[in-house]
């Protein structure tokens, strides 16, 4: 951050600073797993508020209805142990 701060061409220091940042990130999901620690992946799934929560509920056709259409916060297992719901939007066709 101190040297995006200081550069000349901060839209590249940005972008080196989100690739250490992912970096970081997938480095941390992967000790997670080795211990055990699963996401649990959200998006396309049939909404169920007992591994979701809904934040936002959005218009969308019916082939979409009750699913969810974005994932905001992923939800987290530990063997079959929920530790963190997904934070999702889930899509909810017109009547």
């Amino acid at each position: 951050v101190w040297a995006a701060d200081k550069t000349d061409n901060p839209e590249t220091a940005v972008k080196g600073l989100l690739e250490g940042v992912k970096a970081t990130m997938g480095l941390f999901e992967s000790r997670m797993r080795e211990h055990g620690l699963v996401p649990m992946p959200a998006e396309g799934e049939e909404f169920n508020p007992e591994f979701h929560e809904a934040v936002e509920i959005v218009a969308v056709p019916a082939e979409q209805d009750n699913k969810v259409v974005a994932e905001f916060q992923p939800g987290y297992k530990y063997g079959e142990k929920l530790l963190r719901p997904a934070r999702v939007r889930v899509g909810r066709a017109s009547s």
